[in-house]
Formats: structure tokens, sequence, C-alpha cells
């Protein structure tokens, strides 16, 4: 297996298998990769039995219809964004056995929303993905969890249309999961391009967080209401 590392992605342990092309990069068609490799922004490619490294500058989307149906059809993601086009994500909130819920602070370089206390863990589904193993590819690729799929608890799937205050056009279909984790905030290997710092927040203390509208959390009162319909008995007592 070739073992590269690069600042996002790492091939080690990912079977990536491409055909090889004698013609130039136009023959290559993206989307018809990134499905097979951790998400992230480069590929594999043989030419003239040569490895070529290539960046690819942004990710590829099924383009979904108004039910949450594929249309056959993939799109960039800038584009997606910038047509309207439902698409899908994958939502997952961590909790340990006392009922903190994990928060991660996103990036300072990130360019949407840095230095904010975000949810536990989330992506886009890439083109070709599905829900859940898309879940399992973001909680290893942000925190470095290794989750079988049955510890995965599915909860419902939200629809997002775009409330059209701005240019950036979101709307989405985003699947939400519950993981319970006996790990600790400092055994988190999570992924520092990305994100600054995890921690566990007592559930109580949360749901302060939330009632006084802390300015550095991202507020997602439809999830809020799902996790404490789903946990006030069992956690705030």
């Amino acid at each position: 297996m070739l073992k590269y590392t690069y600042p996002r992605v790492s091939y080690n342990g990912y079977y990536v298998s491409f055909p090889r092309i004698r013609r130039g990069f136009d023959s290559l068609h993206p989307h018809q990769y990134q499905r097979r490799m951790p998400e992230g922004y480069f590929l594999l490619v043989f030419r003239g039995g040569a490895i070529i490294i290539l960046s690819m500058p942004e990710e590829f989307f099924d383009v979904l219809d108004e039910n949450g149906n594929k249309t056959g059809k993939i799109k960039a993601r800038s584009k997606v964004h910038k047509d309207g086009d439902w698409h899908r994500s994958a939502h997952i909130w961590v909790l340990n056995e006392h009922g903190d819920i994990l928060l991660q602070r996103r990036a300072p370089n990130k360019d949407l929303f840095p230095n904010m206390l975000d949810i536990s863990c989330a992506g886009h589904l890439s083109a070709g993905d599905e829900p859940l193993s898309a879940a399992l590819r973001e909680l290893k690729e942000e925190l470095g969890l290794d989750v079988e799929p049955k510890e995965l608890q599915f909860i419902k799937t939200l629809v997002r249309p775009d409330d059209g205050g701005n240019t950036f056009k979101n709307n989405e279909f985003a699947d939400l999961y519950i993981l319970r984790t006996t790990k600790t905030a400092e055994e988190i290997d999570f992924q520092k391009e990305e994100i600054s710092e995890v921690i566990f927040v007592p559930y109580k203390k949360f749901k302060q967080m939330i009632a006084n509208k802390q300015p550095d959390l991202m507020l997602d009162y439809d999830e809020f209401k799902i996790l404490f319909d789903l946990f006030d008995k069992e956690f705030d007592k």
C-alpha cells in the first residue's frame, strides 16, 4: 500500500485504485474517483507508469431533488452553493457516559465561522457517498475515531431550505446521528488543520450556553431541541 501524508489527507490504510491514464489530464473526471478516497483535495493517478499527485480544488456533490433523491447529476461544491442545489450532509453529536456533549472549536483559518464552537462532527456527502459511510468517515477524519456502524444511532433527516439571505445558497438534507463514547477529550486525535480544540461540556452547562446565546457557540436550535427531547430525562436531573 502506498503511503503519502499531506496536511489534510493520509492514504495509509485506504485502498486507492485508478486506471492508467495515457492521454492528458482532460481524460480524468475527478468526481468518479473522489469517493474512493478520504475527503480531501488530492488524487492518485497512474500515467505512463508514474504516480502523479494532483491537487483537486474542491469537492463534488450529488445533486438531489426536493425529496432528497439523487438526480444523477454531480456538481462542484461552489456551483452547488451558487445555484442553490439540494445536497446532503451528515451531522454527528458525540456524548459520553455522563451526558457531556463534545464540541469542536473551528480553526481560526476557516473561511466560515472561524473560532466558533460547533457540533461534534459534521461534513458534506461527496459524490457517491451514502449517509452512514460519510458519518463514519467524518468521525475518522475529524476526530480520529474508528467507529463501527452499529455504534451510530440514526435519529432523523432534517430538511433545511435556504433562507435566501445571501449569495451562498444552502439547501440541505442533514442526516443526524448520535454516538456515545467512553473517550476523554484528551484522547481524541482531532484534525489540527480544521479544529483548534475539542471539549466535553456538561449537559446542563450546554443548555445554559444555548439559553444565554453564548457568542462563540454556533446556534442550531432544531438540532438542540432533538437532543433535549432525547436526553433530558437521562441527564437533566
